[in-house]
């Protein structure tokens, strides 16, 4: 997997390698079919990540910009993942993991390496991989 940067909401700013972990990359958007659920899982993600000790990212198909960003989560059931949100170059990442259409989820091993792919995924597996 290539190297990116991403940058925190407070505007610090890191690469994908920096994290020595298994990640799971959310790719949200809100308007579409397959958001519904997201909206009703993305708690359950989050838990199952803190539990696994895993680093969850989540970008959203917006103007990449800390307002835009927090704006686009403003629901209540967004409310959990607000420090999960990351700012990106949108149109890179979607390049480097092949995605062209959103929502859709990635988790990364250690090694950066893709082990799961979904765009809806199932909450077992997520467990089970992590």
């Amino acid at each position: 997997m290539p190297n990116f940067e991403l940058k925190t909401l407070n505007g610090k700013t890191f690469t994908l390698y920096d994290i020595k972990l298994k990640k799971v990359i959310i790719f949200l958007n809100k308007n579409n079919i397959y958001s519904v659920f997201y909206k009703k899982n993305l708690s359950k993600i989050k838990h199952i990540t803190d539990k696994k000790s895993a680093y969850l990212i989540i970008f959203v198909k917006t103007k990449q910009t800390p307002r835009s960003a927090l704006n686009y989560i403003s629901n209540k059931h967004y409310k959990p993942i607000e420090k999960d949100l990351y700012l990106v170059n949108i149109s890179e990442v979607e390049g480097i993991f092949g995605i062209n259409s959103w929502p859709f989820l990635v988790i990364l091993d250690e090694h950066n390496k893709i082990i799961y792919a979904s765009k809806i995924p199932a909450l077992k597996e997520i467990e089970k991989i992590l």
